[in-house]
């Protein structure tokens, strides 16, 4: 079996699925190698939402412990809790990760959950993919990270009605906090290669949606 593999939580960056900073959400970290390199998420969903759109199956998956957030493991030799009272990372159920049986049974006996594999998570978390972005976007919404184009909104570059495209739709935030919409990401990296022509405050974007 392959060793634990201690961890620097100081400079992990962000998920690079949902942007989320990784020393956050550092006890449900999950790493994986696909063919386009080696990737750190700040979650099993992100793992699994990652795998769904290149197609790939990942390899080498290492988790975060519940216990010990600094150290992953191979997923071969984790245990998993699935469904427990502890909140969950990008996900209505949790799955948290522990070293051995008795950690495991423990965690189980003060928050619930079942006891089991990498795959049996794996799983749950493919199944929850289509009914948790939802949810997600609309409590992105909310809290305004991204903010749904209204019928008055219009493209930054074309100038036609991004309300009108919902599936195609894409919008960023400038760095000085103004946000622009877009029809389609055509017109977005038409925007980003030039933003002060089209009005923006400087060059420097923040948010991409």
């Amino acid at each position: 079996p392959k060793a634990a593999q201690a961890t620097t939580s100081e400079n992990l960056g962000s998920c690079p699925n949902c942007g989320m900073m990784l020393k956050k959400w550092a006890h449900t970290n999950h790493e994986f190698t696909n063919s386009e390199g080696r990737f750190r998420t700040c979650s099993l969903h992100c793992l699994a939402d990652m795998s769904k759109k290149s197609g790939e199956a990942p390899k080498d998956v290492r988790a975060a412990l519940q216990l010990h957030p600094e150290t992953m493991i191979s997923v071969d030799n984790a245990v998993y809790i699935i469904g427990s009272k502890a909140p969950g990372t990008m996900t209505m159920v949790s799955k948290r990760v522990f070293s051995s049986q008795a950690e495991a049974k423990k965690f189980q006996a003060a928050k619930g959950g079942k006891i089991g594999s990498f795959g049996d998570a794996f799983k749950v978390a493919n199944a929850e993919l289509p009914k948790i972005k939802p949810k997600l976007e609309k409590m992105r919404a909310k809290k305004g990270k991204f903010v749904v184009p209204s019928q008055e909104d219009r493209c930054a570059v074309c100038n036609m009605l991004p309300a009108k495209y919902p599936r195609k739709n894409a919008q960023l935030l400038m760095h000085g906090k103004k946000r622009f919409h877009f029809c389609g990401t055509q017109c977005m990296f038409e925007f980003v290669n030039d933003p002060r022509k089209y009005g923006a405050p400087g060059t420097a974007v923040g948010a991409v949606w």
